[in-house]
């Protein structure tokens, strides 16, 4: 129920209860950071086409929250596809910082962007990213929200400012820039009153400061007060906003300032709300460039920990949504952020909590209207490509192999669910044979191959034969004629499933090919490896190593891992054996993120990894090849106990498929499909005997299918 509250002067504050059986919590929803554009119309993306958006990852806990914030909006289908840029490791001569002119052009050119928090230290003649973020895209204005947020435990539980302040630099003689720069700030203070129904703007200022400087500022901010009759106008100096804001602060609206004084006002308004751990921040530029940002630092004591606090970037980011005008997503994920704060479950340990980083991501998304409860987005772009293609309109080729045992049945129900959600695909089925194919030394014909090698992609359902004398297995067939290098397994929690751990977020790749030309496949698992924790926001990939045999092959695996790493400067790269890689995932599993693992380790990482989420039927698979070749196959065998029974659960190989899908840039067709699994799983009514249930395979791919 929402309720304009009393307490609050600004309309656009109110008051929302959520009730739970014993207790009603308070919350301030505060929206009044609509529109940091100034500009009364509101529109909609109606193109369909996703907004490119520069997003600084940055360093210490950055990477965590701008992970967070990628996950957040991704699962509340915010159009926004992420234009990322890391902090170099050298000085850029034209910036003469550790940003690159690229990094820069692209917040120019996109308009708008998000910063993680960031920190370099400074040397001889190199600029500090503040100074060279502030100058370089011309900042004129920095605006801050302060609100009370209940469960919070603010110092004032009514708190509501705005502060907006000078950001651009000190000229060396003043003039036509410093004039400019204080009218646009003056100029913005009040449009900004204006359009958010605030009654007051405060100039606060340094007499001292303001002398020497003729007063440029307050006479910019009286000649444009006559501008705003409706608005109420006063001067204060620092000395006494400090003690209004101590002993009245209702008394202030929204405070207009000199660089000078915001410093020591910004903290004062922190100290009434709490600290800087829930202040949203962005900036204003010429050309109505706005880069939102996080207040708080890098946080060094916690980096790479999974504990830093999502919250201030994420509030940011809801700013960075509402310049782009797109209010309803803002107002979405804003409500999320408040409602997790209020219940008090999961909070990080800056505001006295025990949670982690993925505790409260995972609370947010939980909280977002009409969506399933989830841990994380579950299946992102296999391929490693960042740009979505729409769908086409001709049906792609895709090769199915129907497989054996149980294959038949999940086979159909992944053919029955991609009809529903009409998905483009045809496909073309070949079976394993009854007899061996001397071109390929196994049961799988040389004709079923080549369709993977035409089509690209394909789905193999489980299936199994007996091995003679000079056969191959259908797995090393596979593996061997297709040029497969490594296999991806994502170790996702779903609710529902009632898995061991409910938070699990893990990625294995692990090398699947050995031979002549090992050097090359462990440089390929290796590249892999990295350029998807690049391409999918995560900020660690471990080596899982066997470290007798590694001592026997020369270490050629973590050879390559260390080569590749040197090019991913921005990702963190560490090595562990197999025995402490499962001593940590059964301890501490938040700590890893992407696993490259050898070959001989796959087996027993994979299966520990499993043991987290519920087992391995529950594990979505995809194999890698050279010239871009994918093979979705679930990871559970072909069950015969079960086969023709319509017993068997789908889940594994859909969740596979919905992987395939990714591989071909079908994103919206992969995201729904998803969606309704998660949906169903999450509802609890349709479940297989293998989890716990009595439904038939064709009750589940029917809930499925009406969960599209």
């Amino acid at each position: 129920m929402m309720k304009t509250s009393p307490l609050l002067r600004n309309l656009s504050v109110q008051l929302l209860f959520l009730k739970n059986s014993t207790t009603t919590t308070r919350v301030f929803s505060c929206t009044n950071h609509r529109n940091l554009s100034t500009n009364g119309d509101v529109s909609i993306n109606t193109n369909n086409k996703p907004i490119i958006v520069t997003l600084f990852p940055g360093n210490g806990v950055g990477p965590v929250v701008a992970r967070s914030v990628k996950e957040v909006l991704s699962m509340a289908q915010v159009p926004i596809r992420w234009e990322e840029h890391y902090v170099g490791d050298v000085v850029d001569s034209t910036t003469q910082s550790y940003l690159t002119r690229e990094s820069l052009d692209s917040v120019l050119r996109n308009g708008v962007g998000l910063k993680a928090p960031v920190w370099k230290p400074l040397g001889k003649n190199i600029r500090s990213l503040y100074l060279t973020v502030r100058d370089e895209l011309r900042f004129h204005t920095n605006v801050k929200l302060f609100n009370s947020i209940y469960g919070h435990k603010p110092r004032k539980d009514d708190v509501d400012l705005v502060t907006i302040s000078e950001q651009a630099s000190i000229p060396v003689v003043i003039g036509a820039d410093e004039s400019k720069t204080s009218m646009q700030l003056a100029e913005y203070a009040f449009e900004y009153a204006k359009i958010h129904e605030r009654h007051k703007v405060s100039a606060i200022h340094e007499p001292q400061i303001t002398t020497k400087t003729d007063a440029l500022f307050l006479k910019c901010c009286r000649e444009v007060a006559n501008k705003y009759p409706e608005i109420k106008y006063e001067e204060l100096t620092i000395e006494d906003c400090g003690i209004l804001l101590v002993k009245n602060h209702r008394h202030l609206d929204v405070l207009v300032m000199h660089r000078f004084s915001d410093p020591i006002i910004c903290d004062h308004c922190a100290d009434l709300v709490g600290g800087l751990s829930f202040i949203p921040s962005c900036n204003i530029g010429e050309g109505n460039i706005a880069l939102a940002e996080a207040v708080p630092g890098t946080t060094p004591e916690i980096d790479d920990m999974n504990l830093a606090n999502p919250t201030p970037l994420l509030l940011s980011a809801v700013m960075m949504l509402q310049h782009l005008k797109l209010h309803d997503k803002a107002d979405q994920i804003h409500d999320a952020i408040i409602k997790t704060i209020a219940e008090g479950k999961y909070q990080t340990a800056d505001i006295g909590g025990t949670s982690t980083t993925k505790d409260v991501t995972k609370s947010i998304c939980n909280h977002l209207p009409n969506l399933p409860l989830v841990s994380s987005p579950f299946i992102t772009n296999i391929s490693t490509s960042a740009n979505a293609d729409p769908s086409p309109s001709y049906p792609i080729q895709t090769t199915l192999f129907p497989g054996l045992g149980i294959g038949p049945d999940i086979t159909e129900s992944v053919k029955q669910v991609l009809s529903t959600a009409e998905v483009p695909i045809k496909w073309e089925e070949h079976f394993v044979g009854n007899k061996e194919d001397q071109r390929t030394k196994s049961y799988l014909t040389w004709e079923s191959l080549e369709s993977i090698r035409k089509n690209g992609a394909g789905i193999k359902a489980p299936m199994w034969k007996p091995i003679g004398n000079a056969q191959r297995s259908i797995y090393h067939a596979f593996r061997e004629e297709l040029s497969l290098y490594a296999s991806v397994k994502l170790f996702n929690s779903l609710y529902g499933y009632k898995p061991r751990k409910n938070d699990v977020d893990i990625v294995t790749v692990t090398q699947q090919m050995r031979g002549v030309d090992e050097s090359q496949v462990c440089a390929h698992v290796a590249e892999y490896a990295f350029y998807y924790a690049r391409t999918h926001g995560r900020d660690k990939v471990s080596a899982i190593h066997e470290p007798e045999i590694t001592t026997k092959t020369d270490g050629l695996f973590l050879k390559c891992c260390r080569e590749v790493a040197n090019k991913y400067p921005e990702i963190r790269y560490e090595e562990i054996t197999r025995e402490a890689c499962v001593i940590k995932l059964a301890t501490d599993h938040a700590y890893f993120d992407v696993l490259a693992v050898d070959r001989f380790s796959d087996y027993s990482v994979s299966n520990d990894c499993a043991a987290l989420v519920g087992g391995l039927r529950l594990v979505p698979s995809c194999n890698i090849g050279e010239g871009g070749i994918a093979l979705a196959e679930a990871v559970p065998g072909t069950e015969p106990d079960f086969t023709e029974k319509n017993l068997a659960n789908p889940t594994p190989l859909l969740l596979s498929t919905v992987m395939m899908l990714h591989h071909l840039k079908l994103h919206d067709k992969a995201d729904r499909i998803t969606k309704a699994i998660v949906k169903t799983i999450a509802q609890g009514t349709h479940q297989t005997a293998d989890v716990g249930g009595i439904c038939a395979t064709t009750c589940v791919t029917k809930a499925i299918c009406n969960n599209i």
